[in-house]
């Protein structure tokens, strides 16, 4: 039993430790009466009276409630009276005890994530996934309630892509433009997955609206700008022939009742269904202009 517990069963028997061991207040100079450093502040109770050398005598406390049940004799209503009150102060202790190892296990668990203030080069993962969540509303603690999977998928409502994906991404613009920002990557990828009005982004992010829409643009044609080097069929050799494309269109039908067959099976609707086959030609000529429209700068509109 811990030192507080004896002072607890002491505080709460109020009167009959009181008859057992009375309080002797201490004395200032002047004859004032005042309670000194270990005095409970009540006045029936002086917790000095337990202890010996500053630490609590449990072998006290025991007579000082064998003398009060020998006070109380056989009043079985006073005997009542105060074996309800030692069971409640019982449950107080137990109550403290479980508070004590709830909070010994919220103290072993996993730190909490730290979300820096800022995104410098190296960018990581960790960090991309940290400081998004938090814009998008999710702070420290509730990215701590979760797994990481739950996280990713919120920064994924958000930004459109996983981290995983952003940061080689967003490493590739701050390279080519010292200038950028991984923070304005960041305000320019919730532009473009979420396309919210100006208004909305400024609430999110803290910015003027008339200073995060050229924000935005001026950072989507960073992105953009390695559209040709990213995207098209220049790493394909061209000296390959592929003289033809194949494409299939599927329609789901009604059980077929005349000629039930397995062969009716459509695999995309996993029902009964009709498969269409169309071949088209693949044209360098088509190629090129289907390349140059991707290359076409970004017009606002």
């Amino acid at each position: 039993m811990a030192s507080s517990r004896g002072i607890n069963i002491i505080a709460n028997i109020n009167n009959y430790a009181s008859k057992i061991m009375p309080r002797v207040p201490r004395s200032r100079g002047d004859g004032e009466k005042c309670s000194g450093a270990g005095v409970s502040t009540n006045p029936d109770i002086n917790t000095t009276a337990v202890q010996t050398n500053g630490k609590i005598d449990f072998a006290h406390i025991s007579n000082i409630l064998e003398g009060a049940i020998d006070v109380l004799g056989n009043d079985n209503t006073k005997l009542a009276t105060l074996e309800n009150l030692l069971k409640t102060v019982l449950e107080k202790v137990a109550q403290k005890t479980r508070s004590r190892q709830s909070s010994k296990k919220r103290s072993s668990s996993t730190p909490p994530l730290a979300v820096p203030k800022t995104l410098i080069p190296p960018l990581t993962k960790k960090d991309l996934l940290s400081v998004g969540l938090t814009h998008a509303g999710f702070d420290h603690s509730r990215q701590n309630n979760v797994n990481d999977a739950t996280n990713i998928e919120r920064f994924k409502a958000f930004y459109g892509l996983e981290p995983t994906t952003l940061v080689p991404a967003f490493t590739d613009v701050k390279n080519k433009f010292p200038e950028a920002t991984f923070h304005h990557l960041l305000i320019t990828m919730n532009w473009l997955t979420l396309y919210d009005k100006y208004l909305v982004l400024s609430g999110r992010w803290g910015y003027h609206p008339d200073t995060i829409g050229p924000l935005v643009w001026r950072y989507a044609r960073m992105i953009q700008s390695f559209l040709n080097d990213k995207v098209g069929l220049h790493h394909v050799d061209m000296d390959t022939a592929i003289p033809l494309s194949l494409d299939t269109a599927t329609f789901t039908v009604n059980e077929i009742r005349t000629d039930p067959n397995s062969r009716w099976y459509d695999h995309k609707s996993h029902s009964s269904g009709f498969v269409s086959l169309s071949c088209s030609c693949l044209s360098i000529k088509v190629t090129s202009l289907t390349r140059h429209l991707l290359a076409h700068p970004i017009a606002e509109v």
